[in-house]
C-alpha cells in the first residue's frame, strides 16, 4: 500500500467489504440439501441477517485496528538506543524479616525476636487501649468485633478458672476493631460504665437492638451486687439496662456470665449467691429485645441443691438451649495444703426448649464426676451436635506443695444435649507436657466456638516460671483433637486467653496479660 496512513486504512477497509459476498435468500431456499450437511437449520430472517452483516462488519473493524497497529509499527522510525535513557529503577531493600513475630516485652520495652507464637498465632502488640485491663469476651458484631471486659483488676480473690473474679472497685470496658488487628477503646462514661463498687463485663453477643453484654455490678469482696445488662446499636454507642432489684438483684450476689441469642429473644445464664461462703444456686434470665428482662422462677430441683451450682455458658442447640457449668463447692485450698473438697464439684447440664422451662440433665458419675473435680466451662453448637470444654483435676493429695492445682483439658460431646460423653483423656493433648515440679501444672479449656478446622477451644497452660501461657487445641469433629504448640515467652506476663470467636477475617482469642495488667488479642 501507499499513501498516508488514512489512505492505506480506507483501501484496505474497502478491500476487505469487497470480499463479502451478498447473500440471496431465494437462492438459499432453492439449494439442494447434502448428506453429509445434517439438518437443514432453519433460515434467518432478514433482522438476524442484518445482524450477521453487523457482525462481519464488527470483524472489519477489528482487522482495521489490527492493520492500524502493524502500519503504527511500521511507519514510525524507532529512535536510536541511546537518545532513550533509561530511568533509573527505584530499589527498596527489605528489613530485616525476623524468624518469629515480635512482640515488646512490657517489663523492659525491649523487643523479643525469640517469642514463640502458637502455630498459625499472632498476637496483636498491645496498645494503649489495652493496659490495665483485660477482655473476658469477644463477638462478631458492630463494626466488624466487639471484646468487652474491666479495668482495675485484682485476681487476689480469684476462686476457679472457669469465670474471672476480683475484689473490687473496676468499671466496664469496651473494645471495637474492624478487623481483629486494631482495636479502638470506647470512651469512659462513668454512668453507662462505672458506678459504685465494680462493674464488669463477662459476655456479649450480636442481639437484640445490635448488641447485648451481661455481668455484674456492686462490690464482690462483701459478695454483694447484683447482674447487669448493657445494649448497643453498634459497638460504639452503649446504655446501661435500668436496675431492677426484683430482677437484677437479691440477697447476696447475683451475676450475668454468659448470654445468647435465643428462646424469647436472648437468654442469660449465671448464678445467684448468698453471703454464705459455698452456696449459691444456677440462674437464668430471658428478654424479647435486649431491654426487657424477666428471671426465670428459682426452681430447687433444677437450679439447686446441696453446696453451689453455677451455669457458665449458654448456647442455642438441642431442644433448643443448653447450658453448662459445676455443681458442687469449690472449696480452694490453701497453697501447699490438700485441703478443700474438690472431689464434690462436677460438671453440670440443663436444657431448655424454649428459654423459660428448663431441665437438668441427669448427673452420670462416668461422665459428669469422678474423684477431683469437673469444670465445664463453655458450650456450643458443633461437631456432633454440642461440645462443652473446661478441665478436671485428679488426686490433689499427691501435689508437690509448690502446686496448688493440677487440672487437666476436658471435652464432652453429645448429639442433642440430654445425652453426653467424655472424650477420652490423651496426655499428649488434655495434660501438661512436662510434670516435673513446679512447672506445667494446669492446661484448662476456658472457651470453644465452631471454626477453623471444626472446632477451636483456647485456654492456658500454666502455673510455671513462665506463668500462664494461652493455649489453642483444634479439632475437626470434638471427638478428635491437637495441641496447637506452645506458647512460651518467658517474660512473666501471665497470659491467658478467656474467649474465642469468628471474626471476619478468621478466628479471634482475647484475654489477658495478668502482670502488668493489661488486655490482649491473638488471630488465628
Amino acid at each position: 500500500m501507499s499513501g498516508d496512513l488514512k489512505t492505506q486504512v480506507r483501501d484496505y477497509t474497502e478491500f476487505f467489504m469487497g470480499t463479502v459476498e451478498s447473500i440471496d435468500l431465494e437462492e438459499i431456499k432453492e439449494r439442494p440439501l447434502r448428506i453429509d450437511e445434517g439438518p437443514v437449520p432453519p433460515l434467518a430472517s432478514p433482522s438476524r441477517h442484518r445482524g450477521w452483516l453487523v457482525g462481519v462488519a464488527g470483524a472489519a473493524v477489528v482487522l482495521v485496528l489490527g492493520l492500524l497497529t502493524f502500519l503504527t509499527r511500521q511507519t514510525t522510525p524507532e529512535a536510536p538506543a541511546v537518545s532513550q535513557p533509561s530511568p533509573s529503577p527505584t530499589v527498596t531493600t527489605p528489613g530485616p524479616v525476623p524468624s518469629t513475630p515480635i512482640r515488646v516485652d512490657r517489663w523492659t520495652g525491649a523487643g523479643l525476636l525469640g517469642c514463640e507464637i502458637p502455630s498459625g498465632w499472632v498476637q496483636v502488640c498491645g496498645p494503649a487501649s489495652f493496659d490495665e485491663a483485660a477482655m473476658y469476651a469477644v463477638t462478631a458484631g458492630g463494626p466488624g468485633l466487639v471484646a468487652v471486659g474491666a479495668n482495675g483488676l485484682d485476681y487476689s480473690t480469684r476462686e476457679d478458672d472457669a469465670t474471672p473474679w476480683d475484689n473490687g472497685a473496676n468499671d466496664a470496658v469496651v473494645w471495637t476493631s474492624p478487623d481483629g488487628l486494631t482495636w479502638t477503646r470506647v470512651p469512659h462514661n462513668v454512668v453507662t460504665f462505672g458506678g459504685d463498687g465494680g462493674q464488669q463485663m463477662f459476655a456479649v453477643t450480636a442481639g437484640g437492638p445490635g448488641l447485648v453484654a451481661v455481668g455484674r455490678d456492686g462490690a464482690v469482696a462483701d459478695r454483694e451486687g447484683h447482674a447487669a445488662v448493657w445494649t448497643s446499636p453498634d459497638g460504639f454507642t452503649w446504655s446501661r439496662v435500668p436496675h431492677d432489684e426484683a430482677i437484677f438483684g437479691g440477697e447476696g450476689e447475683q451475676r450475668m456470665v454468659s448470654v445468647t441469642v435465643g428462646g424469647p429473644g436472648l437468654v442469660a445464664v449465671g448464678f445467684d449467691r448468698p453471703a454464705e461462703v459455698g452456696e449459691g444456686d444456677a440462674a437464668v434470665w430471658t428478654s424479647p429485645d435486649g431491654f426487657t428482662w424477666t428471671r426465670v422462677p428459682h426452681n430447687e430441683a433444677v437450679f439447686g441443691g446441696e453446696s453451689r451450682q453455677m451455669m457458665l455458658s449458654v448456647t442455642t442447640g438441642g431442644p433448643g438451649l443448653v447450658a453448662v457449668g459445676t455443681d458442687g463447692d469449690y472449696g480452694g485450698r490453701p497453697l501447699g495444703e490438700p485441703e478443700g473438697d474438690e472431689s464434690a464439684v462436677d460438671a453440670a447440664v440443663w436444657t431448655s426448649p424454649d428459654g423459660f422451662t428448663w431441665s437438668r440433665v441427669t448427673h452420670d458419675e462416668s461422665i459428669f464426676g469422678g474423684p477431683g473435680a469437673q469444670r465445664m466451662a463453655s458450650v456450643t453448637a458443633g461437631g456432633p451436635g454440642l461440645v462443652a470444654v473446661g478441665s478436671v483435676t485428679g488426686d490433689l493429695t499427691d501435689l508437690h506443695p509448690l502446686q496448688r492445682h493440677h487440672f487437666d483439658a476436658a471435652v464432652w460431646t453429645s448429639p442433642d444435649g440430654f445425652t453426653w460423653s467424655r472424650v477420652p483423656h490423651d496426655d499428649a493433648v488434655f495434660s501438661s507436657s512436662n510434670e516435673s515440679i513446679p512447672s506445667d501444672a494446669e492446661e484448662v479449656m476456658l472457651s470453644v466456638t465452631a471454626g477453623g478446622p471444626g472446632l477451636v477451644a483456647v485456654g492456658l497452660d500454666g502455673v510455671d516460671d513462665c506463668g500462664w501461657d494461652s493455649a489453642v487445641w483444634t479439632s475437626p469433629d470434638g471427638f478428635t483433637w491437637s495441641r496447637v504448640p506452645d506458647a512460651r515467652i518467658c517474660n512473666g506476663p501471665y497470659d491467658r486467653m478467656l474467649s474465642v470467636t469468628v471474626g471476619p477475617f478468621g478466628l479471634v482469642a482475647v484475654g489477658e496479660e495478668h502482670y502488668p495488667g493489661a488486655a490482649a488479642v491473638w488471630n488465628g
